[in-house]
């Protein structure tokens, strides 16, 4: 399949946000490939779930992810440790 890079920011000046990219209630698989714009050495790149539960304000990261089908995914976001439900975002995957 097409392995397509993300660049996901953070706005926010005062909050943590969780985020995830996932197929149903499962996350995918995804590779953080930069931080703050600097693409990060080989030794440092891994695969891993595509969750991040304290995505600090102001920060940046490129993740790069692979489906194995086509179909519906969902990133979630949300301010971490309040209660509520995410902010959902479709993504369709041709």
């Amino acid at each position: 399949g097409t392995t397509y890079r993300f660049r996901l920011i953070n706005i926010r000046t005062d909050y943590l946000l969780a985020i995830g990219l996932f197929d149903g209630d499962t996350p995918v698989d995804w590779r953080v490939v930069a931080r703050d714009g600097a693409d990060l050495p080989p030794h440092q790149l891994m695969t891993s779930p595509a969750r991040l539960e304290h995505f600090a304000p102001g920060q940046i990261l490129d993740v790069e992810f692979t489906p194995r089908a086509a179909g519906a995914l969902t990133l979630r976001h949300a301010i971490a440790g309040v209660p509520g439900d995410p902010v959902k975002v479709a993504i369709n995957v041709r």
